[in-house]
């Protein structure tokens, strides 16, 4: 029984340590990084590359997913909370990183959000402009992954299969082309689909297709479900912004215009370290009214200087990612590491194994 014992504590000790200091695996559930990732695809997420982020909520049940599992019981305890400690990785965050991070909306402790992946479009101090679906960061227009997907409206004289869009690839043909359909005439089929861009060009030489433009939402339409949800604020997932990530170390004036953008920061992450530490979440929440009433009621425009990083992401399928469009900066203690590698795919709802995407790396 004593070996038994032995071998099971330090099978547990090797696990914990592997998943805190040099990998951890991820499954994707949502569609929101095809065709980069899909569906039933398991990521491997790696600490090193951007420093192992040593545990903050250590009274826990280990290996206990406290966003799936007994969503009813709480698996945790913040009685006791380490600081924020990322040890020195052998990179940083770049453009274009495939990223895993604690989503910052959830009221918990931030190592114990619910993690998602989302591509980095956006590093601290970066400006990020979507214009008209178009991604600018740096007054600079950036070029779109290679497997992203956009969402468009297709009119076709004829109902659709497979076997008639001419070799055009599809992952999934009915989960991506089959997302709406409605019929206008008798001649005129309007279907809307997510595909590669690349792909377009061929969709419109196709002989029963009408036409097929991008969806994009129109620049005066203002959606309350956009980062920073405030009436007058005129953004939407195909326009917004201008908007400044913030730096640690670096002044951003805050105004009217600004302040509904960084007043939650504020309240939620700036929080004050050193001797007033037990004291930081009420200094913060001060230090936010305190602006507030400057900025709003005496039309003052404030300097603040960050003192945290922030990123930007977004999710390669635009049309359905729910990113920093919907709910603002992610910031650096949130980050869980690089998304490196897909070590095993299932199509859950064929039960069959993907074995040509097992071993890709992530791009």
């Amino acid at each position: 029984m004593q070996p038994l014992i032995k071998t099971t504590f330090f099978s547990i000790l090797f696990v914990f340590i592997f998943r805190i200091f040099f990998f951890d695996s991820f499954k994707i559930t949502s569609d929101s990084m095809e065709g980069e990732l899909l569906v039933g695809d398991y990521v491997l997420v790696s600490k090193l590359s951007y420093g192992p982020r040593m545990p903050s909520t250590v009274l826990k049940i280990p290996f206990q997913d406290v966003n799936n599992t007994f969503q009813k019981i709480k698996m945790y305890s913040t009685l006791f909370h380490l600081p924020y400690i990322r040890l020195q990785g052998f990179n940083q965050v770049q453009h274009g990183d495939v990223i895993a991070f604690n989503i910052p909306v959830e009221d918990k402790p931030f190592d114990l959000k619910t993690p998602y992946i989302k591509r980095c479009v956006g590093l601290p101090g970066d400006v990020i402009h979507i214009n008209a679906g178009k991604l600018v960061v740096n007054d600079k227009l950036i070029a779109l992954p290679d497997k992203m997907l956009k969402t468009y409206r297709l009119i076709s004289t004829q109902l659709l299969t497979e076997s008639m869009m001419g070799g055009i690839v599809f992952e999934n043909f009915y989960s991506q082309m089959m997302l709406e359909k409605n019929v206008l005439s008798i001649d005129s089929i309007c279907y809307i689909l997510r595909i590669n861009p690349a792909w377009i060009g061929k969709i419109q030489t196709l002989p029963f297709v009408k036409s097929c433009q991008e969806l994009i939402a129109t620049k005066d339409f203002a959606d309350l479900n956009i980062y920073p949800h405030v009436p007058g604020q005129e953004w939407n997932m195909d326009f917004f912004g201008p908007v400044q990530i913030p730096k640690a170390g670096k002044q951003v004036w805050i105004n009217k215009q600004t302040i509904h953008t960084y007043l939650p920061l504020l309240k939620e992450y700036e929080q004050i370290t050193g001797s007033q530490q037990e004291s930081s979440d009420s200094v913060a929440i001060q230090l936010a009214r305190t602006i507030s009433e400057r900025v709003l009621i005496k039309g003052e425009t404030v300097k603040y200087t960050f003192k945290k990083n922030y990123y930007f992401v977004l999710g390669d399928n635009r049309g359905v990612s729910y990113d920093s469009r919907f709910w603002g900066f992610v910031p650096e203690d949130h980050i869980i590491g690089k998304a490196t590698l897909i070590w095993w795919s299932k199509d859950n709802q064929q039960g069959n194994t993907r074995y040509k995407r097992i071993g890709q790396m992530i791009q």
